[in-house]
């Protein structure tokens, strides 16, 4: 169905542009919590993108359990618009196969409109969230500098194409800041504190709370184990490869345009970040 495809599609723009605004002159928003949940749960609605007309419902099943645990910092009618995506998000990921989806998108076209109602409320709830995580970086132990153990020649291989500089974003999804990497298709506005298409998001946690940030996203996605980096590693099932090396944690996304994010990539740039930290 167009409607939810192209809905997937502006999502995370919709978030940009509200974080741009935000920073801009807004004084107040929601929780903290929330905030770190919300940026990490919209950076996987890029990965839902139908692939040569084929849905990941592997990335579907990984988005619905990112849901399911935000309605935990949610409340009110929040809280009602967020169990709303998750169950129907949830629903498409149990079909079976992408043209089982695309069948049930077809026939449920009330579930579809619920569910874009409930999407546009939640991302004007999260476009509050920029000031939020600003504060959080200003305040918190682990404002470590990302782009220091990255450069723009890892991450142009890692995507396969020229990157912009690095950008050192405010975002503390894991507690630290992103250093995030653009290719020519990015779209614009590119705001460091939203996960974006053709991009590369390398995040570095050092310090006594880099196992808890670590273990608290491993909660809250289907991780998949992943030997031989650092002491232990795991992938999140739709779009990051996350590391714990001794007292830092390193988080990595390489989504290329038009393409599902690239765990042998997120593992190459792994390879050459390691041995700094």
């Amino acid at each position: 169905m167009s409607s939810f495809r192209a809905l997937l599609a502006v999502v995370i723009v919709l978030g940009a542009l509200g974080a741009l605004a935000t920073a801009a002159g807004a004084t107040s928003g929601p929780s903290p919590k929330f905030c770190s949940s919300y940026v990490e749960t919209t950076s996987q609605l890029d990965q839902l993108h139908p692939t040569g007309g084929k849905y990941d419902l592997g990335a579907l099943k990984s988005f619905g359990k990112s849901l399911s645990n935000l309605t935990k910092s949610t409340s009110g009618k929040l809280k009602s618009d967020v169990k709303t995506m998750a169950g129907f998000v949830n629903a498409l990921a149990s079909q079976g196969s992408s043209l089982a989806a695309e069948k049930y998108l077809a026939t449920n076209t009330s579930a579809v409109n619920k569910y874009e109602k409930a999407t546009a409320d939640y991302v004007s709830a999260g476009a509050a969230c920029a000031s939020t995580t600003t504060t959080t970086t200003a305040t918190g132990s682990t404002n470590f500098n990302s782009c220091s153990v990255v450069t723009q020649d890892q991450a142009a291989s890692a995507l396969g194409q020229s990157v912009t500089p690095g950008v050192l974003g405010n975002a503390t999804v894991e507690g630290g800041r992103a250093c995030v990497f653009y290719g020519p298709s990015a779209p614009t506005p590119t705001v460091p504190d939203v996960a974006q298409p053709d991009s590369v998001r390398v995040v570095v946690v050092k310090g006594s709370d880099a196992m808890t940030w670590y273990n608290d996203y491993k909660s809250k996605v289907n991780a998949q184990s992943i030997a031989g980096y650092g002491d232990q590693a795991f992938y999140d099932g739709a779009a990051s490869l996350s590391v714990l090396k001794g007292d830092s944690y390193l988080r990595i996304a390489v989504s290329p345009a038009g393409a599902p994010p690239s765990l042998a990539d997120e593992k190459q740039l792994a390879t050459a970040i390691l041995p700094k930290l």
